[in-house]
Parts: C-alpha cells; sequence; structure tokens
C-alpha cells in the first residue's frame, strides 16, 4: 500500500503541487486527481450536501481548479446556505447549484437545522449538521429551542443525473448527517454506476454504527466496489477502473 500511495503522491507533482509528509496523506484527493488525470481533466460530479461550497467542502479546490473541466451539481437543502453556494460557484456556469434535498422515495421531507441566531451560543460547526432526523441534532448537543424546521422538495440522484445531461458520473460526494448510506443503497446501479463515491461514516462520533458500516461496505461489495476507510469518511471505487488505468497509463 505504502508503494502505491508514494506513486499517487508522485503523480500530484505533475499538476503542480507540493507534496510533503504527513501523518494523514489525503487519500481521497489523491484518488480524484489520479481520476481526473485519466479523464483527460475532465470530472463530472454530483455533490450532495454542499454546504456554503468552502466551509468543509473537500471538492471546492478541485472542481475550481482551472486545469480541471469540471461539469456537475453541488446540492444544498439549506437555504441560507444555498444562498452563499449560489454566490460561491456564480463566476462557474458549468456547475448547478440546486436547493433540493436527496430521498429515495418522498418528493418532499422536513428538514431539520439549527436557528442561525443560535451561532453565538452554539459551537459553529452545528450550523452545518442540519438533518432529515431531528434527534441527530439533539445528539450533538443542540438544545431543542434552536431546532428549527423546513420542508424541502425532494430528488432522487438519477433525477439529478439525467437534469444535468451527465455523460457519466466520475465522483458522487455524499455528506448528510447520518442519511449517506440510505443514499447508495438506493442508487439505481442499473442506470448510475459512479466511479467514485465519497461519503461520510463518522464512526467515532456515532454517526454511523460498526454494524451498519460494515453492512454498507458488503453491498458495495456485491456492486463491484472496493471501500477504502478514512478517518472520518471512505472511499469506494471500482478495481477495474483505477488499476487498469494505473496499468495503462502509469
Amino acid at each position: 500500500m505504502s508503494l502505491a500511495r508514494d506513486w499517487l503522491n508522485r503523480q500530484l507533482l505533475h499538476w503542480g503541487y507540493r507534496v510533503e509528509r504527513t501523518l494523514k496523506p489525503d487519500l481521497f484527493e489523491i484518488l480524484l486527481w489520479r481520476f481526473i488525470e485519466i479523464n483527460d481533466r475532465e470530472l463530472q460530479f454530483i455533490q450532495i450536501g454542499a454546504n456554503d461550497g468552502v466551509n468543509y467542502d473537500p471538492l471546492r479546490s478541485v472542481v475550481t481548479n482551472k486545469r480541471v473541466k469540471a461539469q456537475g451539481a453541488v446540492i444544498e437543502p439549506v437555504p441560507r446556505f444555498f444562498e452563499l453556494l449560489q454566490q460561491n460557484y456564480a463566476k462557474y456556469p458549468s456547475i448547478e447549484p440546486l436547493n433540493v434535498a436527496i430521498h429515495n422515495v418522498q418528493r418532499t421531507a422536513n428538514l431539520y437545522y439549527v436557528d442561525e441566531r443560535s451561532v453565538k451560543e452554539l459551537p459553529k460547526w452545528v450550523l452545518g449538521i442540519a438533518s432529515f432526523d431531528r434527534s441527530h441534532l439533539v445528539r450533538n448537543g443542540v438544545p431543542e429551542d434552536k431546532i428549527r424546521s423546513t420542508e424541502v422538495p425532494c430528488k432522487t440522484v438519477v433525477e439529478i443525473y439525467e437534469e444535468q445531461q451527465l455523460s457519466r458520473l466520475d465522483l458522487l460526494q455524499i455528506d448528510t448527517e447520518g442519511y449517506d448510506a440510505t443514499i447508495i443503497r438506493g442508487l439505481d446501479f442499473d442506470r448510475l454506476r459512479p466511479r467514485l463515491i465519497h461519503f461520510e461514516h463518522g464512526l467515532r462520533d456515532g454517526l454511523m454504527s460498526e454494524k451498519d458500516f460494515v453492512s454498507l461496505v458488503g453491498f458495495l461489495n456485491s456492486q463491484g466496489y472496493q471501500v477504502l476507510p478514512e478517518d472520518y469518511d471512505a472511499i469506494a471505487f471500482k478495481p477495474n477502473d483505477l488499476l487498469g488505468s494505473l496499468l495503462d497509463k502509469g
């Protein structure tokens, strides 16, 4: 594994990045840049839970890079974050902000979020933990009287994919505060098969239980994916897509 990681790190030099030794190298970013290189610097993607497009965003620096031809949708259901998302992507016409939520069945759903006026009383990060599950906010220390709800329109991932007129899906990025596994299990893999899926497991905070994570990994394996766990997230990829490309273009 160390030899493969060293090789992937060297590929970043081609893009003008300085590679430094760290205790926790960003494996997702390394793999993503490699996929972009394989695809002639193109990236077609859907990001679910984009927040404001800057904070806590693992894609911002990649999809706005001038060397990358990025096309896709950045999805954020919380109105105040969506307004910022629109502003932050105003200069990138091939990336469309969408004010919807992803749900496999429902056309509308109640979304729970933290009252913005509480930002001085609570840690700033709680503003980013909107969820269909009210108890998720409570478990993260949000007082009941600081929780608000709003009804949001919902679409499926396939609907977003077709509306964006993408020819393939290189990356499905998911950060939905505990709903990631449901979205993945609800994907229509016969119609849409992402090459990379980057999702949040949050095991250390109980966002996903170990049992649920193992079950999800098994499900992804059954769909032909291998899964690489990171500290708080995980990367699902098709071995033939990555390893075959390394042999062809290495």
